[in-house]
């Protein structure tokens, strides 16, 4: 499997672990409203009302673990559900100017009832719109047609949750953005089949009320749906619609950390009705160790390791602190791990290429990370939101990663492969103590190079 692709496919689990799906900040401009429309006696599911018509653009045509899995449990033929070509062709649309609008649906036919409910994306987190329907900034009635809008909404990054009678409440994510005017018509997917199955915590331990969230990882969503565990460790989430999902619990509750955090990709047919069990009864080998450069100097965090096996199927995100340590229970087993590094970068990775087999007692190793730490300290008294940026100069290279200068006004990165970077600041510019732009080589087997920089304010326009 090549590296990029096994780097590609973690990012995509752990960011969905570490975030469910983007998160945003800043306040609303004036009030949001969540357009309520009378719902009109359709016999065909099309999109109707004069401000979806004049607000709408067509979409262009669209070309043609460790754990249980057990196969469905349903008799009977499989149910068909449509193909995503299909829904786009007939739902999907382009939405203008500062709202967010969708459309429910189940197969081809819209779900008239229900509820959907607006919220502010916020930088720290928490547990999300999921339990906080009474603190929504908007909500507005599901039309017959299925649809629903949100209108006056400033730049950012918002949660839509849809609550439709019966089915636990879907939450879905869309960003607003100042320099592109449309964005894509959200559109829900609800379905016939259900995932479900039984969590046991580190120590083997029935996990009773931990959050369990189910998230597709095909192109059309059926949102991210939370329930919590029961008295006996069981979950179950339905209505969902045949593709592929991750599936996440959370041992530490939401407000935790990555740590205890289990995800699971796995594939839902049609109907299907599909096992899916975390931890058994006897509990987890300990991990520990220390992240390592090659020369010994621990990483520092905090930030986490990703491990992951058969290939993205499943993986445990497993933090360390700021002096590389790390100590986790994880199911016994084979695992890829990939590092991810403190900074303001949340895609900076390296994928290890030693792998750590994990068996049926206490492992204690520590994980060495290749590359080059650049480090140095920062004059001219920058402010503590001064951010330094580095990428890579050269034919093909367009790798740009970011860091914070620390309260002692150093600066540290680990993990750098060989070449030529630059450095740049912001708000502010970063120069050489000779007042130049900064630029500085890594070779194969440097362990470590000192660059000092300096603070220059920018220039007035």
């Amino acid at each position: 499997m090549p590296r990029r692709l096994l780097v590609l496919g973690l990012l995509g689990i752990a960011l969905a672990a570490l975030v469910g799906f983007l998160l945003g900040d800043g306040k609303t401009r004036g009030e949001p409203v969540g357009v309520e429309r009378e719902r009109p006696e359709v016999a065909t599911p099309v999109l109707t009302g004069r401000a979806l018509v004049e607000d709408v653009v067509p979409a262009p045509p669209v070309e043609g673990g460790e754990g249980t899995a057990s196969p469905s449990d349903a008799e009977g033929t499989e149910p068909k559900e449509p193909d995503a070509s299909a829904i786009l062709a007939r739902y999907a649309g382009w939405v203008r100017g500062n709202a967010i609008e969708g459309v429910v649906l189940r197969g081809l036919e819209p779900i008239g009832e229900g509820t959907a409910y607006l919220f502010r994306a916020q930088s720290e987190g928490g547990t999300g719109p999921w339990d906080a329907v009474g603190s929504a900034q908007a909500s507005a009635l599901i039309s017959r047609a299925g649809t629903f809008r949100f209108e006056g909404l400033e730049a950012g990054t918002y949660y839509v949750g849809v609550q439709v009678p019966g089915v636990s409440m879907r939450v879905v994510g869309q960003r607003i953005r100042e320099d592109r005017p449309e964005r894509p018509r959200l559109i829900l997917l609800l379905g016939t089949g259900g995932i479900h199955g039984r969590v046991f915590d580190e120590e083997g331990r029935l996990a009773v009320g931990v959050p369990v969230r189910v998230g597709s990882t095909a192109g059309l969503g059926s949102g991210v749906a939370r329930v919590l565990t029961d008295g006996e460790g069981r979950y179950r989430v339905g209505d969902l619609p045949g593709s592929g999902y991750w599936v996440q619990v959370h041992l530490a509750g939401d407000a935790g950390d990555a740590k205890d955090t289990r995800q699971r990709q796995v594939v839902l047919g049609a109907g299907q009705e599909l096992r899916v069990d975390f931890g058994t009864e006897a509990g987890d080998p300990l991990f520990s160790g220390t992240v390592r450069t090659a020369w010994g100097a621990p990483i520092r965090g905090p930030a986490q390791l990703v491990l992951a096996r058969d290939w993205v199927e499943e993986c445990a995100v497993i933090p360390y602190d700021e002096e590389g340590r790390f100590a986790q229970r994880v199911p016994a087993g084979s695992y890829t791990v990939v590092v991810w590094f403190r900074g303001l970068d949340p895609l900076r990775t390296t994928a290890l290429s030693e792998g750590v087999t994990i068996r049926d007692a206490i492992l204690r190793r520590d994980l060495v990370v290749p590359g080059t730490r650049v480090y140095g300290e920062v004059r001219g008294g920058p402010p503590p939101d001064l951010q330094i940026s580095w990428e890579a100069q050269g034919a093909g290279a367009h790798t740009r990663h970011a860091t914070r200068v620390l309260p002692d006004r150093t600066w540290l990165i680990d993990g750098i492969a060989p070449g030529i970077y630059v450095v740049r600041g912001f708000p502010n510019d970063l120069v050489g103590a000779d007042g130049a732009p900064v630029e500085f080589e890594v070779r194969e087997g440097d362990s470590e190079i000192r660059v000092d920089l300096e603070v220059r304010a920018p220039k007035r326009r």
